[in-house]
């Protein structure tokens, strides 16, 4: 049996962040990067950058920053404990459904997500 932390080794593997975060935000490529009105504080302008090389979302204003697990963790209120195992049948939209459609799937990669290691 996998403990959460290999599942969500799993899920990290493959999701694409800008793909999880577009499902909340409307994202804007600037160079390599894409930036979005952070919702985590009062914003007006674009300070959440999240990065579809590294799978890391950042906002330069009020520090916060993840991977797609911690943003859906922090937009949404909830554990990933509770998207994996509860597996609730209102929570499959946005970027939960996402996540949730990883849990399910086979572990091949989706095209053009390449395979690597985030930490939690």
């Amino acid at each position: 049996m996998k403990s959460i932390l290999d599942i969500a080794q799993d899920v990290l593997k493959h999701a694409d962040i800008v793909e999880v975060i577009r499902a909340y935000l409307p994202l804007e490529k600037k160079g390599k990067n894409y930036l979005a009105v952070c919702p985590f504080h009062d914003d007006s302008n674009p300070s959440l950058t999240v990065s579809p090389e590294k799978q890391f979302f950042k906002c330069f204003v009020c520090g916060t920053g993840g991977n797609a697990i911690t943003f859906v963790q922090k937009y949404e209120h909830i554990s990933f404990f509770f998207i994996s195992f509860k597996n609730p049948p209102m929570l499959p939209h946005r970027g939960i459904g996402l996540i949730l459609n990883l849990l399910k799937t086979s572990p091949s990669p989706p095209i053009g997500r390449t395979q690597h290691s985030v930490p939690l």
